[in-house]
């Protein structure tokens, strides 16, 4: 396991699992839930990552810009931005170890900047852990944990978001999955923006239970969701 600035300056943060013993030539990219949600998945997401490690993916799972360890201003961060963190994430994991094959796990809104990033790059397999297909609907949920600046800006959870990316996140939709093989894992209370149906995922259900609306203090121990993830990395 080997922690990493990357990027152009290197400004972003991720925590690369290589593969241990016998590779399949093919990568793990993980986009992490935002702001409260990430800390909640610490341990889920290290422990999948783990596993597809000594399974023979060579894994990345990153902070998105703005987030986390991520060191940009997030007064400058768009939408783009976020699309650019994953697309770098693939290249620095190929450039270091040489696969071309890529899957991405997308937490939650990752799930939908992942998706658009299958649009334009080649990848393999999508799989969503309580997948959101809209921006709107995430934002939404964090409207009781918002507060609002003298200057019109706002604090999620707070976390700054600049009002421009407000807006982008408003408008953000997943149209299509239609040029990747796309599944999901639910928890017991997740509700899809969309029926998955309609856009040709499968979906996967866990015995978990979560509410992704309150911040809490504790990690999430979500051991189903897990073993289903894995499941889908077979």
């Amino acid at each position: 396991m080997w922690p990493a600035y990357y990027g152009d300056p290197p400004t972003s943060f991720g925590i690369a699992h290589p593969r241990e013993g016998t590779g399949r030539s093919h990568s793990l990219i993980m986009c992490q839930p935002l702001l409260g949600e990430a800390i909640c998945t610490h341990w889920a997401s290290k422990q999948v990552a783990q596993w597809a490690s000594k399974e023979g993916y060579d894994v990345f799972r990153f902070d998105f810009s703005g987030t986390g360890n991520s060191l940009v201003d997030p007064a400058s961060v768009t939408l783009a931005t976020w699309t650019r963190d994953i697309e770098r994430a693939m290249d620095l994991i190929e450039e270091r170890c040489g696969n071309s094959r890529v899957t991405i796990l997308g937490i939650r809104l990752g799930f939908a900047l992942a998706a658009n990033v299958t649009l334009r790059r080649d990848v393999e397999n999508l799989i969503g852990w309580d997948p959101l297909l809209d921006g709107k609907t995430w934002l939404d949920d964090r409207k009781s944990d918002r507060e609002e600046h003298a200057d019109g800006s706002f604090d999620y959870q707070g976390y700054p978001l600049n009002n421009r990316l407000l807006e982008e996140l408003e408008n953000l939709q997943v149209r299509s999955v239609d040029s990747v093989q796309a599944c999901a894992v639910t928890t017991l209370n997740h509700r899809w923006d969309h029926p998955p149906a309609q856009l040709g995922i499968d979906v996967f259900e866990a015995n978990d239970s979560w509410n992704w609306s309150e911040p809490v203090d504790t990690l999430f121990y979500a051991h189903d969701s897990v073993k289903l993830i894995c499941e889908q990395l077979t």
